[in-house]
C-alpha cells in the first residue's frame, strides 16, 4: 500500500517537473509576441501610412455621413495608431438614431466608421414627430423633408412612452408585426384613447370597427382578409366592420 502511494507521489513530481519549463516557455513567449507588437506599433506610428488621409463611413440608410464624422470628432492628419477607436464608437452611437458602431484602423491611412441604424417601426403623433424603433427607443426623423411609409401612433398620451395608453399601443403594434404581417403593411394608425385601443389602415383612413382590435380572432381574421386583397383594401372604402370576426363587411361612411 505504502509502495503504491509512493509511486502516485513520484509521478505526481515528473508531472510538475515536465509542467514548470512548459509554464515558463509559455509565458517567455507571451512577453516576446508583446514586445514585437510594441514594437511594430512604434514603428508604424512613426511612418506615413498611419497618418490619417481619408474616414469612410459604412452602414448609412437613412443618416448623412457629415453627422457621422462630425460626432467621430477626427482629423484629418491625426496618427491612427494614437486614435482611440472606442471613444469614437461611444461618442457616434451617441446620437439618437445610431443603434451601434464599431471603429477599425485600416492601413495605409484610412479609418473606417461601421455604423447600425435604429430601424424605425412608426412613428409617433400628436405634435412633433417622434420615431420609435422595436426596442422602443424614440429618436427624431433625420431631416423634416424624410419621408417614411410607417403607421403612427396616436391617442391623448402626448408622445409620453412612459404611460399605459402608449403602452398598449405599443404592445398592439409588436404583436401585429410579429404575427400579422398583412396588416402592419396596410396599418396606417394604432390610437389609443382613455384607455380605448382602435386601428386605422393606410387606403383612405379605413377604420377597423371592433370592439377589441387586440384580440387574437379579430387580427388573424384582419390579416387573412388583407392577405386575400393582395395586402390593401378597394379604393373608396371607409371602414371595415369586424364587429362579428366570421363576416367581414366593408363600405362607406353614411352608405346604406
Amino acid at each position: 500500500m505504502r509502495k503504491s502511494v509512493a509511486i502516485k507521489r513520484g509521478f505526481r513530481w515528473k508531472r510538475l517537473v515536465l509542467l514548470v519549463p512548459l509554464i515558463v516557455l509559455g509565458a517567455f513567449i507571451w512577453w516576446g509576441i508583446l514586445q514585437a507588437s510594441q514594437a511594430g506599433r512604434k514603428w508604424l506610428a512613426g511612418t506615413p501610412w498611419s497618418l490619417l488621409e481619408r474616414i469612410e463611413v459604412r452602414g448609412l440608410n437613412r443618416l448623412p455621413e457629415h453627422d457621422i464624422i462630425c460626432a467621430a470628432k477626427v482629423k484629418l492628419g491625426e496618427n491612427l495608431m494614437e486614435i482611440e477607436t472606442d471613444s469614437i464608437a461611444a461618442r457616434v452611437t451617441v446620437l439618437e438614431p445610431v443603434l451601434e458602431t464599431s471603429v477599425f484602423r485600416r492601413f495605409p491611412r484610412r479609418l473606417v466608421i461601421r455604423v447600425v441604424e435604429r430601424e424605425p417601426i412608426a412613428g409617433i403623433g400628436n405634435g412633433n414627430l417622434q420615431l420609435i424603433d422595436e426596442y422602443g427607443v424614440t429618436f427624431l426623423p433625420v431631416c423634416g423633408g424624410e419621408v417614411l411609409d410607417l403607421p403612427i401612433i396616436t391617442g391623448d398620451f402626448r408622445q409620453k412612452t412612459d404611460t399605459e395608453g402608449f403602452r398598449l399601443a405599443f404592445n398592439l403594434l409588436q404583436n401585429i408585426i410579429e404575427e400579422y404581417p398583412a396588416i402592419y403593411n396596410q396599418l396606417g394608425e394604432i390610437n389609443c384613447s382613455k384607455g380605448k385601443l382602435s386601428i386605422r389602415l393606410k387606403q383612405g383612413g379605413a377604420l377597423v370597427m371592433t370592439n377589441n382590435p387586440g384580440c387574437d380572432e379579430v387580427l388573424v381574421a384582419l390579416d387573412t382578409f388583407l392577405s386575400q386583397k393582395n395586402d390593401e383594401l378597394p379604393a373608396g372604402i371607409d371602414y371595415v366592420n369586424m364587429l362579428y370576426p366570421a363576416m367581414i363587411i366593408t363600405g362607406k361612411r353614411g352608405s346604406n
